[in-house]
Protein backbone atom coordinates (compact mmCIF):
# COMPACT_ATOMS: atom_id res chain seq x y z
CA UNK A 1 0.00 0.00 0.00
CA UNK A 2 1.09 3.13 -0.68
CA UNK A 3 0.84 6.43 1.49
CA UNK A 4 2.13 10.35 0.53
CA UNK A 5 2.50 12.17 4.20
CA UNK A 6 3.17 15.46 4.11
CA UNK A 7 5.23 16.94 7.07
CA UNK A 8 7.05 19.66 7.71
CA UNK A 9 10.30 20.94 6.34
CA UNK A 10 11.25 20.60 10.35
CA UNK A 11 10.22 17.30 10.75
CA UNK A 12 11.85 15.91 7.29
CA UNK A 13 14.58 16.99 8.19
CA UNK A 14 14.90 15.55 11.22
CA UNK A 15 13.83 12.18 9.43
CA UNK A 16 16.75 12.54 7.09
CA UNK A 17 18.98 12.81 10.24
CA UNK A 18 17.51 9.63 11.74
CA UNK A 19 17.75 7.87 8.42
CA UNK A 20 21.27 8.38 8.00
CA UNK A 21 22.07 7.30 11.36
CA UNK A 22 20.40 3.93 10.91
CA UNK A 23 21.67 3.73 7.50
CA UNK A 24 18.17 3.64 6.04
CA UNK A 25 15.91 4.78 3.88
CA UNK A 26 13.79 7.57 5.01
CA UNK A 27 10.74 4.80 3.59
CA UNK A 28 12.27 2.20 6.15
CA UNK A 29 12.39 4.53 8.95
CA UNK A 30 9.12 5.67 8.58
CA UNK A 31 7.78 2.17 8.37
CA UNK A 32 9.90 1.05 11.28
CA UNK A 33 8.46 3.90 13.49
CA UNK A 34 4.43 3.14 12.22
CA UNK A 35 4.94 -0.85 12.57
CA UNK A 36 5.84 0.42 16.58
CA UNK A 37 3.29 3.02 16.63
CA UNK A 38 0.98 0.34 16.04
CA UNK A 39 1.95 -2.59 18.06
CA UNK A 40 2.48 -0.47 21.43
CA UNK A 41 -0.84 1.16 20.74
CA UNK A 42 -2.47 -0.82 23.17
CA UNK A 43 -0.30 0.27 25.67
CA UNK A 44 -1.21 4.18 25.48
CA UNK A 45 -3.46 3.90 28.44
CA UNK A 46 -0.66 2.51 30.68
CA UNK A 47 1.65 5.18 32.57
CA UNK A 48 4.93 5.87 30.36
CA UNK A 49 7.11 4.66 32.97
CA UNK A 50 5.36 1.24 33.35
CA UNK A 51 4.97 0.60 29.46
CA UNK A 52 8.05 -1.18 29.21
CA UNK A 53 6.90 -3.91 31.88
CA UNK A 54 4.38 -4.95 29.36
CA UNK A 55 4.17 -7.47 26.83
CA UNK A 56 1.73 -6.93 24.22
CA UNK A 57 0.25 -10.22 23.44
CA UNK A 58 1.08 -12.02 20.39
CA UNK A 59 -2.37 -13.82 19.68
CA UNK A 60 -5.90 -12.53 21.02
CA UNK A 61 -7.08 -13.73 24.14
CA UNK A 62 -8.68 -17.53 23.05
CA UNK A 63 -11.84 -17.89 25.49
CA UNK A 64 -11.87 -20.83 27.07
CA UNK A 65 -14.77 -23.02 27.72
CA UNK A 66 -16.12 -23.84 31.32
CA UNK A 67 -15.93 -28.11 30.40
CA UNK A 68 -12.19 -26.94 29.95
CA UNK A 69 -11.75 -24.85 33.15
CA UNK A 70 -10.15 -25.88 36.29
CA UNK A 71 -12.61 -26.36 39.17
CA UNK A 72 -11.66 -28.08 42.53
CA UNK A 73 -13.24 -30.78 43.86
CA UNK A 74 -16.00 -30.25 46.00
CA UNK A 75 -15.49 -29.91 49.35
CA UNK A 76 -11.99 -28.72 48.65
CA UNK A 77 -10.70 -24.90 49.90
CA UNK A 78 -10.80 -21.95 47.26
CA UNK A 79 -7.95 -19.79 47.66
CA UNK A 80 -9.77 -17.09 50.39
CA UNK A 81 -9.86 -20.38 52.84
CA UNK A 82 -6.19 -21.38 52.17
CA UNK A 83 -5.36 -17.66 52.59
CA UNK A 84 -7.10 -17.32 55.84
CA UNK A 85 -6.21 -21.39 57.17
CA UNK A 86 -2.30 -20.20 56.73
CA UNK A 87 -2.10 -16.93 58.39
CA UNK A 88 -4.10 -18.65 61.36
CA UNK A 89 -7.45 -16.62 60.68
CA UNK A 90 -9.79 -19.57 60.88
Amino acid sequence: MAVNVRMSEELAEQLRQVASELGKSQQQAIREAIELYVRDFKLRHYPPEVRHLVTPAKRPYRHIPRSERFTPPPGSMDSTEMIREMRGDR
